[in-house]
């Protein structure tokens, strides 16, 4: 069963901070500028959906599925990505937080 769930939406601007959202589903959306500080997103269906300059800082996201998803800047340092799921080419971008260059 999913808590909360957007298919096909317009989140941009929303605030999730710090909330419990087991199971959240947000599915071929747009998230821009969305807050996720400090969520707790353990088992969470983000596929297809856009978080340009969304924030994950500090957030649970343990088995979160952010296949096909794009644009996310992530810090696996402050953040939680224990058998999170992650597509090609998008999950280049975990490396940023890294200030390293990937040559291709």
């Amino acid at each position: 069963m999913r808590f909360l769930e957007f298919r096909d939406c317009d989140i941009d601007y929303s605030n999730f901070r710090f909330l419990r959202l087991l199971h959240f589903t947000l599915l071929n959306s747009v998230a821009k500028e969305t807050d996720f500080t400090g969520a707790d997103l353990t088992d969470a269906v983000l596929n297809g959906t856009d978080f340009e300059r969304a924030n994950f800082a500090q957030a649970n996201l343990t088995n979160a599925d952010f296949r096909r998803a794009r644009n996310y800047l992530i810090d696996f340092r402050t953040s939680n990505l224990k058998k999170a799921k992650f597509s090609m080419p998008e999950a280049m971008r975990l490396l940023q937080s890294l200030d390293i260059e990937v040559e291709y």
